[in-house]
């Protein structure tokens, strides 16, 4: 099981300073739930209308069972709520992405009208990106080894963090923020300290960004070692 806790937004810069009269902005929405039904991403802008800002949309990649034994004719409103099946569904957020990309840049039916880059992230990204490259890493465990689940994997991956050679091949390390050599401690309200990124872990970035293809052969063989 990946759990996540807190969320980052998805923004422009640019946009920010254009608009500050939206009642509520930065928004981090669901625009699935757990039996996968949803609105249609253009009634969603329409809900939006001119009072919500900027808005960072997830899909839900769990799929639930919807039994009527257990719930009757309601659907599963949230995992905890009923004893149905639960299974990881990953697909979810690139249909929403594609959704997405489907939408005029032009801003007629849409508040998408700002060019340049986004930063988009946040724990409601990575989690599920992290489950399936586990899920890979138990599809290769079963074939090397003939056992399913590799159990607690933070041993392992801080067993490879710890030789510089893995490390390095293993890992994307992100060692400074902003530009290197210029001090940035990640500090969005001035009056709270932050943190900065360094070579290795750091609270900001952890291990830093995960080479796939390289990382999931290590991990099990970590797991086993």
């Amino acid at each position: 099981m990946l759990a996540a806790s807190g969320h980052a937004r998805a923004h422009s810069r640019q946009a920010r300073a254009q608009r500050t009269d939206y009642e509520v902005d930065d928004v981090h929405f669901h625009l699935t739930n757990y039996i996968q039904e949803g609105t249609d991403i253009r009634d969603f802008l329409k809900l939006m209308g001119t009072r919500v800002g900027r808005v960072a949309l997830f899909g839900i990649p769990l799929q639930q069972t919807w039994s009527h034994r257990i719930s009757g004719n309601y659907p599963p409103a949230y995992y905890l709520q009923s004893d149905a099946p639960l299974y990881y569904y990953s697909f979810t957020d690139a249909a929403i992405a594609n959704a997405y990309l489907s939408l005029p840049p032009d801003g007629n039916d849409s508040n998408i009208s700002q060019t340049g880059w986004y930063d988009i992230g946040g724990t409601s990204l990575s989690c599920p990106q992290w489950a399936g490259l586990v899920a890979i890493a138990d599809q290769l465990n079963k074939a090397k080894y003939g056992q399913t689940g590799l159990g607690l994997i933070n041993p392992a991956l801080y067993k490879l963090a710890s030789q510089p050679a893995k490390y390095a091949a293993d890992y994307f390390d992100v060692a400074h923020t902003a530009i290197a050599g210029v001090a940035n401690d990640n500090q969005e309200d001035p009056s709270i300290p932050g943190y900065p990124a360094t070579q290795g872990w750091d609270p900001v970035t952890g291990l830093g960004t995960p080479n796939a293809a390289a990382l999931i052969p290590d991990l099990v063989d970590a797991a086993h070692s």
